[in-house]
């Protein structure tokens, strides 16, 4: 007979399994997408290693501008005992391990800031939820600036200056709506007491770090540095694969992929990343299938710069 207690567990296995089955069907038809267009091969044959080189190096580098954006919010709330190549080192290895299990990756992160500097993880939560919102905001901000001031052709595309300019503005009101949406949550009745208290020390932390000019004037500039270096890298391996890029579009493109580093549907949203940035490609007239290749490329690179991250704090801890 089937009870209340024995459907939890069957429950518990439901959305696990729907991951693995949506993850499979986006394998799939990734798949076939190269099986019915075997030309698509031809832009790897043409892929030298100095694009990749260049690629991973940029990746490494952006990682290096978000160590840096988290260290000083974080640093900012006080009692942060984690020096400077020790949270970075933290910063490396939670995200190789969020390579697999992205939530994993961000407690142990979450962990061992409360865990060393006793900070509690609404501060955490808080300022990496104000690096993500800040992340977008800037991304659409330079795109519609890019688009506007550099890139003024928009021939065969589906995007407008006016549809950035609404992206840019969307993204600028997230925070202020949002803000009151969870205010709204957190008074709920029904709601656990510790999940209500919670969420307003989250958005305290959030507000908090946001009006501190001076720190938000420096995570600006630091998220408009790391996002032109990950435009600039997408620029080079588009053009490397055989695609005229325009810089807007490049940015728009990497738009997609931080979003689709937010939104986790499938383990390491496989599928989901790729056909994010290939359906893109389409609304900005470029091959789908290079952005097919592009996502898949990025996932490479990524991992070889954090390797290469991850190989440098070893060999640096080896020698001093």
């Amino acid at each position: 007979m089937l009870t209340k207690s024995n459907l939890l567990p069957l429950k518990s296995l439901v959305w696990p399994a729907l991951k693995i089955i949506i993850t499979i069907l986006l394998l799939a038809t990734i798949g076939d997408y190269f099986i019915s267009n075997p030309e698509i091969f031809t832009s790897l044959q043409q892929l030298s290693l100095l694009p990749v080189a260049a690629a991973v190096a940029l990746d490494a580098l952006a990682m290096l501008l978000f160590s840096s954006r988290a260290f000083l919010l974080l640093g900012s709330y006080g009692n942060w005992k984690i020096g400077y190549w020790h949270w970075f080192q933290i910063h490396i290895f939670g995200l190789i391990v969020g390579q697999i299990m992205p939530q994993i990756g961000d407690a142990y992160r979450a962990h061992k800031a409360k865990l060393i500097s006793e900070l509690p993880y609404s501060h955490y939560a808080g300022s990496f939820l104000l690096i993500a919102w800040m992340d977008m905001a800037i991304l659409f901000v330079l795109a519609f600036l890019l688009a506007s001031l550099v890139d003024v052709s928009f021939s065969g595309s589906y995007f407008s200056q006016q549809t950035l300019a609404l992206m840019a503005i969307f993204w600028l009101l997230v925070a202020p709506a949002g803000t009151a949406i969870l205010f709204l949550l957190a008074r709920f009745p029904w709601l656990h007491v510790q999940v209500s208290d919670g969420l307003r020390l989250v958005l305290k932390s959030f507000w908090q770090s946001l009006l501190n000019l001076r720190l938000s004037l420096v995570q600006i500039a630091l998220g408009g540095a790391s996002f032109v270096a990950m435009t600039v890298m997408a620029s080079i391996m588009f053009t490397a694969l055989g695609s005229e890029i325009q810089m807007y579009q490049a940015a728009l493109i990497i738009a997609v992929y931080k979003l689709s580093q937010a939104i986790i549907l499938t383990p390491g949203n496989v599928g989901v990343r790729e056909w994010s940035i290939s359906g893109v490609c389409i609304l900005l007239s470029l091959d789908p299938g290079h952005g097919l290749i592009f996502a898949l490329l990025i996932r490479a690179i990524h991992i070889m710069a954090l390797l290469t991250c991850g190989g440098s704090i070893l060999l640096v801890r080896r020698v001093f």
